[in-house]
């Protein structure tokens, strides 16, 4: 493709993003108003206000994730270990993301791939039966794990981690 080829390609994409914000209604106006066309450069400008403001809507902070472990503590006080394990990896800084996934599972009652193991363990306590397994060429441990509604899955731990998860 050459300059010239790419450049129309963009021109041509920027003209159809321009073209649908021009068509997109303000918020608050009635069906039959049309919002006025806007030039390349607001067009562009508004691209930038919205990429300057996704990180903020995508981050989860420290004090989010402690207000939600106080939430699963209010819930269930007698899981007070896995709460205090969860409090430390805040601490050591772990993925926030990932906690904020395992706290959904956790207050859902459910195991979640990715999790410690001994989380796991301090929050369903110990295992029914744990038995040596190989997982994806990987020694590995398939423990029943009884969950908190009455439930037994099978779960898989390979390298302290849950790898997998079966009812």
């Amino acid at each position: 493709m050459n300059l010239g080829a790419s450049r129309t390609s963009i021109n041509r994409t920027l003209a159809l993003l321009v073209a649908s914000m021009v068509c997109a209604a303000p918020p608050g106006a009635h069906s039959g108003e049309v919002s006025p066309p806007i030039s390349r450069e607001e067009a562009s400008a508004r691209l930038e206000r919205r990429s300057m403001v996704a990180p903020a809507r995508t981050t989860i902070s420290s004090d989010y994730l402690s207000q939600r472990i106080e939430w699963l503590r209010l819930k269930d006080p007698r899981h007070g270990r896995a709460l205090v394990y969860l409090d430390g990896l805040i601490g050591a800084r772990y993925d926030p993301f990932l906690l904020d996934a395992w706290l959904d599972g956790l207050y859902d009652g459910v195991v979640v791939v990715g999790m410690p193991g001994d989380l796991v363990v301090s929050y369903f306590g110990n295992p029914l039966s744990r038995v040596n397994v190989v997982y994806e060429g990987v020694p590995a441990q398939e423990w029943g794990v009884r969950l908190l509604p009455h439930r037994i899955e099978k779960v898989t731990v390979a390298g302290g981690k849950v790898v997998r998860v079966r009812s």
